[in-house]
């Protein structure tokens, strides 16, 4: 796979590069010149470690170096995630790419652990199902109690890590709705969910004591269970197929860009053509033309409500500051075109979205009188319509996050006073 990602980019870099240029020099411009090429390599070389190690380690495995070469097998994967992560959306976010980039690799690292320890539970149960056919499920229930709570660890590490992904890379409920990229998350995690319930399935069949309560509630009577053993292997076979549906949904994820800029956040009603502020005795009114970032045309009016005007205007000041608090702050002078009408032009909105403009009208022996208006700059292009809503939900998301985590902290503190009690109870 990671021979035929090179040998698109080649293909990619060729079509740029002036007629005539070799294969070769296409190539060596992707892994000698682009941040895509040098990840690449890193990636690559931390494989190469990886599958050295673990084949070595096989090798020895009676030897005393085996739980080193595991720490270094470990180390060697996390490396390897990250590189993943920073050739990803991760590592593009707006706001806190570090933060992002840690999360992801835990999303990463969550996903491996499932689906992978899944899919070599799966294996190892198959080969023992064609030698053993009779002690199967005795070995499969043995074997999925041991995996069982790691892999609903993880399944709560990725949901928690998952939401807070999804907060910083879909901008709003539209982008998760109207988009491919949203589209194929929220199929992900219909999938993930599907495939819990699947997970479920199997716990209750691996864990006796949590199937009990739930079959009382549903009215069972006392020994019978919820799930025939027999099932189980399907069980465990539906799971690892929804796994993979989960992989193939993350793939078209990744080939996709997020919807997280400003035509998913500004909806076209939001955006004004002119507004009024009254400030003092003065009517202040804003029109800017073409309302895009970049350069732009301030119009400015001024109408004292008394007569006659209490004082000369002296000059108008325009203030400039983004609403969610960024260090973009501009102050200048507009110019008189006549009495109560004044005109700025320049590139003083950098981007789409909200703002705060305020003008400042400076009269002879008065105090300034300052007209705060909320202003929306509109996306490039045309503003896309309203379907369910354009407020940011990455709050809302972080906050589901931070609860799931909490609740695996929880679950893991749990599962250690477990492991501790049944440890004790077998040393006395």
């Amino acid at each position: 796979m990671g021979i035929g990602l090179l040998a698109w980019q080649v293909v990619l870099m060729r079509q740029m590069t002036p007629p005539g240029a070799s294969i070769g020099e296409a190539g060596r411009l992707v892994l000698g010149q682009t941040r895509w090429g040098a990840l690449w390599l890193a990636r690559q070389g931390f494989l190469f470690a990886v599958c050295s190690v673990l084949f070595w380690q096989i090798r020895r495995w009676p030897g005393k170096t085996a739980g080193r070469l595991s720490w270094l097998v470990a180390s060697g994967v996390l490396a390897l995630l990250t590189v993943q992560s920073l050739t990803g959306h991760a590592a593009g976010a707006d706001h806190s790419p570090q933060l992002a980039i840690v999360v992801d690799v835990l999303h990463l690292l969550a996903a491996c652990i499932w689906l992978g320890g899944l899919a070599a539970l799966l294996v190892a149960l198959l080969v023992f199902w064609q030698q053993n056919r009779a002690s199967f499920l005795r070995l499969a229930g043995e074997a999925g109690r041991a995996f069982s709570p790691l892999a609903a660890l993880s399944v709560g590490v990725l949901i928690a890590t998952g939401l807070y992904s999804m907060g910083r890379q879909v901008a709003s409920p539209d982008a998760l709705v109207t988009t491919l990229y949203g589209q194929a998350l929220a199929g992900k995690v219909g999938l993930v969910l599907i495939a819990g319930t699947f997970g479920l399935g199997n716990a209750l069949l691996l864990h006796p004591t949590l199937a009990q309560p739930l079959a009382r509630r549903l009215g069972r009577a006392p020994g019978r269970t919820l799930l025939s053993s027999n099932r189980l292997p399907q069980l465990l076979v539906a799971e690892a197929l929804l796994g993979l549906a989960v992989l193939l949904a993350t793939g078209l994820i990744t080939a996709t860009p997020p919807p997280r800029g400003p035509e998913f956040t500004v909806a076209a009603e939001e955006i004004p053509a002119t507004l009024s502020q009254a400030a003092d005795d003065l009517v202040v009114t804003l029109a800017v033309k073409p309302n895009r970032p970049g350069p732009n045309v301030f119009t400015i009016l001024s109408a004292s409500t008394l007569r006659p005007p209490p004082a000369i205007v002296l000059r108008v000041l325009v203030h400039f500051s983004r609403r969610e608090g960024e260090a973009e702050l501009v102050t200048t002078v507009a110019h008189e075109l006549e009495p109560g009408r004044y005109l700025l032009m320049g590139d003083y909105l950098t981007q789409a979205g909200p703002w705060q403009v305020e003008v400042a009208i400076q009269r002879d022996g008065l105090p300034d009188a300052v007209a705060r208006f909320p202003w929306v700059v509109a996306p490039p292009g045309t503003a896309r319509p309203l379907v369910l809503s354009k407020q940011s939900f990455t709050t809302l998301l972080t906050l589901a996050a931070a609860g799931a985590l909490l609740l695996v902290a929880l679950a893991v503190g749990v599962m250690h006073r477990r492991i501790t009690l049944v440890q004790g109870g077998s040393n006395s």
